[in-house]
């Protein structure tokens, strides 16, 4: 099997299992689908449109690169920490709840992996499509990528998926416990130093395995906070979504 095929198997499989989460989470938690959509667009606004030219900027304007590394990366904290809490501040303050943070992490997770595994690997797919010197030169110039860095980075999307669910637990936390300043802080910190570690790996040309390696700890530690926070809300009767104030009122005929 060609690289090509392995890189479109491996796209259109990424794409059916996104859609089929969104679809069971919708069917699990009623109303989760918005939800998923609003963390989208929190990846959207503030890392797409702000965070890439910024990046861009950084890169010509900064002789340091661990200089760089820290000023996108904070900017990258700052904006989407506080993507999330507006988006748990709209979309989830009368129906906090862990269903509704699990949707908005899957939203801003699954729309990273679009903009950074899928639409990173159609591009490829379609300049080697082209199959000739040129379509060639340009694969290796600006992609650089084997196939085994195909696998690690799908490999820390998915981690990414668990880093993001479990930040937006850290805020919806926060508003529960009336800590919220704290929890913001935390979130931060964690988005600075997961930002600052996956650019350190990627610029550095650190080693291939031990970057999964690194990958795969922060996701086993996401996890784990996912599951306490679960039983954490369970007991408090916060796992569902339940109906916000509108449902509500056109359940009660008003």
């Amino acid at each position: 099997m060609n690289s090509e095929v392995i890189i479109a198997v491996t796209v259109v499989s990424v794409l059916l299992m996104m859609a089929a989460t969104v679809i069971w989470l919708h069917r699990r938690f009623p109303g989760s689908f918005g939800i998923v959509f609003a963390g989208g667009l929190g990846y959207f606004f503030s890392q797409v449109l702000f965070q890439l030219p910024l990046f861009s900027m950084s890169q010509f304007s900064m002789n340091d690169h661990t200089a760089m590394l820290v000023f996108v990366g904070a900017f990258s904290a700052l904006a989407a920490s506080a993507a999330r809490y507006l988006i748990v501040r709209w979309t989830l303050s009368d129906r906090l709840s862990w269903s509704g943070a699990l949707s908005a992490g899957a939203g801003h997770a699954f729309c990273e992996i679009l903009f950074q595994f899928v639409l990173f690997y159609m591009i490829q797919l379609m300049i080697l499509q082209v199959g000739d010197e040129t379509g060639t030169t340009v694969t290796e110039l600006f992609f650089h990528r084997s196939l085994a860095d195909m696998f690690v980075d799908l490999a820390a999307q998915i981690s990414a998926v668990c880093f993001h669910i479990a930040l937006y637990l850290i805020i919806v936390r926060g508003f529960v416990k009336q800590r919220l300043i704290k929890h913001l802080v935390i979130t931060v910190a964690l988005q600075l130093l997961y930002t600052f570690i996956s650019y350190q790996f990627y610029f550095a040309n650190q080693d291939l395995w031990m970057y999964a390696a690194t990958m795969i700890l922060i996701a086993i530690l996401a996890c784990i906070h996912i599951l306490q926070t679960y039983h954490a809300m369970a007991e408090d009767h916060q796992i569902e979504l339940g109906k916000n104030e509108g449902e509500q009122a056109l359940e009660e005929g008003y």
